[in-house]
């Protein structure tokens, strides 16, 4: 009887301890496979941030080159079909200490925001805050810079 009564407080102890280290270890790996697939996806939303933004840049550059603000302003408009962009700024390049705002696209129901012409090497690089990824790229035009996007 006695023998029983010391096996019974040592099970219990080796079970609660048991238990206690599964649950540790499940936490553990939740946690850094959350960590890891967190990070693959804020990489593939910034690499998808900047194809796009080049792809808007391409498309900008001939009528940055031009001069056409109001031909960009139509097919900047057309952006207002797709969820993502809520602010799209164009700026052209004139030299490197001067930036000149040439047109925006702002989603209707979103308040315009400040110029970002300051701020070109703060977006080197896309930023994620919350549900906003800023960047900023150069618009080439036949191998020449002439303008920012933002």
């Amino acid at each position: 009887m006695v023998a029983t009564a010391k096996i019974k407080p040592i099970r219990r102890k080796f079970v609660l301890t048991l238990t206690s280290f599964v649950t540790f270890a499940f936490a553990c790996i939740a946690y850094i496979t959350s960590n890891v697939i967190l990070t693959q996806v804020e990489a593939q939303v910034k690499l998808d941030t900047k194809e796009r933004t080049q792809f808007i840049a391409s498309r900008a550059a001939p009528f940055v080159e031009s001069g056409q603000r109001a031909e960009l302003k139509d097919t900047l408009n057309r952006l207002d079909t797709i969820a993502r962009y809520n602010y799209v700024h164009i700026y052209n390049y004139k030299t490197p200490e001067q930036l000149d705002f040439f047109n925006s696209f702002n989603r209707e129901g979103f308040p315009a925001i400040a110029d970002k012409m300051s701020s070109i090497d703060q977006y080197k690089e896309p930023q994620i805050s919350g549900e906003i990824i800023e960047w900023m790229t150069p618009v080439n035009h036949n191998g020449q810079k002439i303008g920012y996007i933002y």
